[in-house]
């Protein structure tokens, strides 16, 4: 059977991440369980960065996010919802600042419509 999590990266730990495949510490990109991902244990924070290593890591987050969506499946999906009316996913112009359209955990896309009409927030 193949593993849903990762194991804990402190040593001799054993036990499975608290964190699904693929995710793990934004900084640092170990994986801990919930015992050892407490800053007892796991001492790094975003307050440790300086503003271009902070930047730095959400324009690489947000780039492994874009990686995962499938345009082509979504536009099918959004086409079909509206009429068959095509479209396409816009990006934002700025990953960090005003116009990132991003919020606390979520990273936004939208998908416009050939014909003008509103535009669908993803």
């Amino acid at each position: 059977m193949v593993d849903q999590f990762f194991q804990c990266s402190v040593s001799d730990c054993g036990r499975p991440s608290a964190r699904s495949v693929g995710a793990g510490c934004d900084i640092c990109s170990m994986h801990f369980c919930g015992i050892h991902m407490s800053r007892d244990f796991h001492k790094r924070s975003i307050g440790d960065l300086d503003g271009t290593t902070y930047n730095a890591l959400i324009i690489a987050e947000v780039g492994r996010l874009r990686a995962e969506i499938n345009e082509k499946a979504v536009c099918k999906l959004a086409s079909t919802l509206n009429a068959g009316k095509p479209c396409v996913v816009e990006y934002p112009s700025q990953v960090v600042g005003p116009d990132a359209l991003m919020g606390c955990a979520n990273c936004h896309v939208r998908i416009l419509f050939s014909d003008g009409s509103p535009s669908w927030l993803m």
